[in-house]
């Protein structure tokens, strides 16, 4: 399949970081296991077993009695751990849903099919992979910078009293490379669904006669829409209330700790916390370019109703695409400013229940 090529540096790379277990066959368009899949797997079990002895021997070692009266101790490795149980989590998610981004991607490359027979359009999956091979390299780099950078700004400071700081560089880059891979993987997917709702857009004002065609590739790319939100609703949201979570434990860091050094804690908190907005704006900023593509289609084909014969299809195709908006919690909160307004409300407890055990261990 020629849209492998555009995907092709997101599938490598991703393998590197446990996140896809299987490789997809190009001749016969099934899931198979390869050499480089089992290896990403042995890689994958050997980074969580080790992560887990080692920071369960620190949690459950002899000097976890001199270090329960400082919260800041506590809470920034139960956060990392937190960060290793949804990138777990994801690996096992995207394994089971294997067979899902098979027909998900089988599906993109009948819709490209249907538009160059049909339209004469055709995509340049070269261009295209070039584009994601350098969102990749330069997401990766700026993520290395910082974390290197909270790394350096952390050695010095009493954090790291569960010995937690000292062993786990590689371990926190490769946690991060999982995080912006299933970033990478959500806004690439997503800009894809757009491009596509585009062309179809352009394509109702050229061919009226062919609105069939295109109600049809309209219901296909649906149907995109609603695995896609199968496979990256859970992964999502938990990254956004963890990245939420974050923000609100920086905060609560420069407030309750402003440390010796002010600029000191401004290096380590602000990089940290501009990376992570800047993943909250993107995602959602694509979401919602997706959706205003969908609806601009919608109304495209509702002015183009009058002019075809057949009504009755246009208006089940209408009905069925409203109703199936671009959606990332099951089905159960629409995508909007009013989840991420959710979403700072609860990050704003925490960060309050933060500040009430802290008083309760300055008072003991």
């Amino acid at each position: 399949m020629s849209i492998l090529i555009s995907i092709r540096p997101l599938i490598f790379i991703s393998k590197l970081a446990g996140l896809s277990l299987f490789t997809i066959n190009s001749k016969t368009c099934q899931a198979a296991v390869t050499r480089l899949d089992l290896f990403a797997i042995f890689v994958t079990i050997f980074m969580h077993l080790f992560f887990n002895f080692v920071y369960w021997r620190s949690v459950l070692g002899p000097d976890i009695d001199d270090i329960t009266n400082e919260i800041l101790e506590v809470s920034t490795p139960l956060l990392l751990y937190v960060d290793y149980l949804i990138n777990a989590f994801a690996i096992f998610w995207f394994f089971l849903k294997r067979r899902k981004i098979v027909e998900l991607i089988l599906r993109f490359a009948e819709i490209d099919e249907n538009l160059a027979m049909e339209f004469g359009i055709k995509f340049n999956y070269k261009r295209q992979r070039n584009k994601i091979a350098v969102l990749l390299l330069a997401t990766m780099m700026v993520a290395t910078l910082i974390n290197i950078n909270d790394f350096i700004t952390s050695a010095g400071i009493k954090i790291n009293s569960l010995e937690f700081y000292n062993f786990d560089i590689i371990f926190f880059l490769w946690n991060s490379l999982c995080q912006i891979i299933q970033f990478c993987c959500f806004v690439v997917g997503m800009r894809a669904i757009r491009q596509r709702f585009k062309l179809v857009g352009h394509c109702v004002n050229d061919r009226l006669n062919a609105i069939k065609i295109l109600n049809k590739i309209h219901l296909k790319i649906a149907k995109i829409v609603q695995d896609f939100n199968e496979i990256f609703t859970p992964i999502m949201f938990m990254h956004f209330a963890d990245i939420f979570c974050w923000l609100c434990f920086l905060i609560f860091d420069i407030v309750t700790y402003p440390w010796k050094n002010f600029f000191e804690t401004l290096a380590m908190n602000i990089p940290h916390s501009v990376y992570m907005i800047s993943f909250i704006i993107a995602t959602i900023k694509t979401a919602e370019s997706v959706k205003s593509e969908a609806k601009k289609c919608v109304a495209k084909l509702h002015d183009v109703s009058g002019e075809v014969k057949d009504k009755n299809e246009i208006f089940q195709f209408l009905i069925q695409l409203i109703t199936m908006p671009v959606k990332f919690t099951c089905g159960l909160i629409d995508f909007d400013w009013k989840m991420l307004f959710k979403f700072i409300s609860a990050s704003f407890m925490y960060f309050i229940i933060l500040m009430q055990i802290n008083k309760s261990f300055i008072e003991k």
